[in-house]
């Protein structure tokens, strides 16, 4: 759903700090 793909964001920016 969205709040997947919020999270994959999320998860994707957490990543990148």
């Amino acid at each position: 759903g969205l709040f997947d793909i919020v999270k994959k964001i999320a998860g994707h920016i957490a990543s990148s700090i």
